[in-house]
């Protein structure tokens, strides 16, 4: 199966706490069992700097979501 892959990500804006998905990622599914899925990168989406330095998006930690292609 290919499709997307989101990261959560929180910041706030004034005094507002904003949290929305970032798409980081097209994937294929490699494998899967039980509750542990295998991605593949195809192209990644999100490129962010802070300070100068690229962040990594793919860290273990925090959520992130996977959709299929249509």
């Amino acid at each position: 199966a290919k499709g997307t892959l989101s990261k959560e990500i929180h910041q706030k804006f004034g005094g507002m706490d904003i949290t929305a998905w970032l798409v980081i990622a097209d994937v294929v599914v490699e494998s899967g069992t039980g509750d542990t899925v295998t991605l593949k990168v195809v192209a990644e989406q999100s490129v962010t700097q802070v300070n100068g330095e690229k962040v990594d998006h793919f860290k273990p930690g925090g959520h992130v979501k996977f959709e299929a292609a249509p």
